[in-house]
């Protein structure tokens, strides 16, 4: 296979064929061709260990390494999806069930995750050579540690096999920013002279158009100075410590933004809904007209039967063709009496599952987008670890960019600017609600009815007058015939 490297990636190529070098980070970017460099080390280390060790064609080839992620899912998703996109498939064999790759019908690599059982038996026994972990920042370093217990003792023909590891990452607070030292930052560890790090850039990248890719990424990220830091730069000290969903000079500057009135446009109705027991949350509605807050509802200890009802008198009052509502636990309920309490033409009423995560359904969503079922905004996304994930990071964005005015709310104020966010498997991810709860001492109940108000609004469709039957009027609505 005639492989083509980037003169970056050919700097940490000739960093992996050094005696004395045993470790290799490489990215710290986006763009910067992470994911095609694991891919091709891959192979030119499989080429060299059966030329050097005299390898032939067998029935059981040899193990000589292990390629992977922290998530099994992932590995097999994306990186996996990568590998099929740039490697020649006559040249492997895939073997899902066995979680093994075959090379030139000679190596094997076993692939997957540090979370599944079946890999960490493994490593109990297994002797490698090459370890390559994408999405290293992923990783923590008892797992590798782990890993990194399993080289040393593997031979073929009675010749060692070559101790290397290659870690691909992006910037992040991790074990690697301390072992790899990539800012050299006098207050991290000193780096080991076996290990080495290769900065890649998306400016750095020959093989695309990084004018054009640096200029959509700063485009993304306009409103986060730090990720264009991070994601463009490669500056792994500006993620350090934690960063928050929102801040508050963009609350301050949203209350100003100007009232869309007059006609209504577009009209969101919004429920984050709570049980009905001892010390429950509370259950919240948001109802916004065009780019306002329209009214606000807060209640304790009501049924799925009352809230679906209230939720109707105020999508009514404003003339809602839209309802969505948190359909996790006690949810459901308050879904499925909305949408019973809803079967005029022209209502939607969404079911949102905070917890969903895209990567699980993406494929069934491409066919059903190919086939016109669902819009192009409904398409699995490429920066959001979940669906609560997407919510808070696309609402901190429709505030930063002064398109819906923002309440002057200071217990809603309080739970927006609480919240912080992370990276997970390259995607961005919401602080865990345990963590939140123990700080502010409460939910974010407010907070989560307000942003599943602002996420439905950007993909709701214009208001259509639709005139409620004389018969039925708004304060007599109910559930049953």
């Amino acid at each position: 296979m005639d492989i083509k490297l980037s003169i970056k990636q050919t700097i940490a190529y000739d960093y992996l064929l050094q005696n004395d070098v045993f470790e290799v980070l490489y990215g710290g970017a986006k763009g910067g061709g992470k994911s095609c460099f694991f891919c091709f080390y891959v192979i030119l280390y499989a080429e060299n260990i059966i030329k050097n060790c005299n390898i032939t064609k067998q029935k059981y080839p040899p193990v000589i390494g292990f390629l992977g992620r922290v998530r099994d899912v992932d590995f097999t998703k994306t990186t996996l999806e990568t590998w099929k996109k740039q490697i020649d498939p006559d040249i492997y064999e895939i073997h899902e069930q066995k979680k093994e790759m075959i090379l030139f019908k000679k190596v094997r690599y076993h692939f997957g995750g540090l979370d599944d059982e079946e890999n960490i038996r493994k490593f109990n026994s297994a002797e490698y050579g090459l370890i390559c972990i994408d999405q290293a920042e992923e990783a923590d370093r008892d797992g590798m540690a782990t890993l990194r217990g399993t080289q040393g003792r593997s031979k073929i023909n009675n010749i060692d096999l070559p101790k290397k590891i290659l870690f691909t990452a992006n910037p992040a607070e991790c074990f690697l920013e301390q072992d790899f030292n990539p800012e050299n930052n006098p207050e991290l560890p000193y780096r080991a002279s076996f290990r080495k790090f290769v900065q890649a850039l998306p400016s750095d990248n020959e093989f695309i158009n990084s004018k054009a890719y640096i200029e959509s990424l700063k485009e993304a990220w306009k409103h986060r100075p730090e990720m264009i830091a991070a994601y463009v730069e490669g500056r792994w000290s500006v993620l350090r410590g934690g960063l928050y969903v929102f801040k508050r000079e963009w609350l301050e500057r949203a209350t100003f933004v100007r009232k869309e009135e007059g006609a209504i446009r577009l009209s969101v109705t919004a429920n984050d809904p709570a049980w009905t027991g001892k010390n429950c949350d509370d259950n919240v509605i948001y109802q916004c007209v065009n780019n306002y807050v329209a009214r606000k509802r807060t209640a304790q200890k009501e049924d799925t039967i009352i809230t679906a009802r209230e939720m109707t008198i105020m999508g009514n009052e404003f003339k809602s063709n839209t309802y969505i509502i948190d359909s996790i636990g006690i949810g459901a309920g308050v879904f499925d009496n909305t949408k019973a309490l809803n079967q005029r033409e022209g209502i939607e009423v969404i079911a949102f599952n905070s917890a969903r995560r895209d990567i699980e359904n993406s494929k069934k969503q491409i066919e059903d987008y190919e086939l016109g079922k669902i819009r192009k905004e409904e398409l699995p996304s490429e920066k959001y670890y979940n669906k609560r994930s997407q919510m808070w990071m696309e609402g901190a964005e429709t505030i930063a960019n002064n398109v819906f005015v923002m309440p002057r709310d200071e217990k809603l104020w309080q739970e927006l600017l609480a919240v912080k966010y992370e990276f997970r498997n390259g995607k961005m991810l919401i602080q865990d609600k345990s963590e939140i709860k123990d700080k502010i001492g409460r939910s974010t109940d407010d907070a989560d009815a307000f942003l599943m108000m602002l996420y439905a609004r950007k993909r709701a469709k214009p208001v259509i007058d639709v005139q409620v039957k004389k018969e039925e009027p708004q304060r007599k609505i109910s559930l049953y015939k």
